[in-house]
């Protein structure tokens, strides 16, 4: 059985778009979001699992450097 990846918090999720370049309507744009949305995980620390989820999607579709999970 693999484990579960360690859930993104807000400051992994902000540190990561920074690093592939993405504002933070940009990766609203990809999840089909509003910036607000992801202005608010990154504020709040608290990344929805569903959001966590697509994030690491969008990266490996998109071929860009994956985000990680610190704790």
């Amino acid at each position: 059985m693999t484990a579960e990846p360690r859930r993104l918090t807000g400051a992994n999720v902000r540190t990561w778009r920074e690093r592939v370049g993405l504002t933070q309507q940009g990766l609203a744009d990809l999840l089909d979001v509003v910036a607000d949305t992801v202005g608010g995980w990154e504020r709040s620390g608290k990344v929805p699992r569903w959001a966590d989820t697509l994030i690491r999607r969008k990266a490996e579709l998109l071929n860009l450097e994956p985000p990680e999970a610190t704790p």
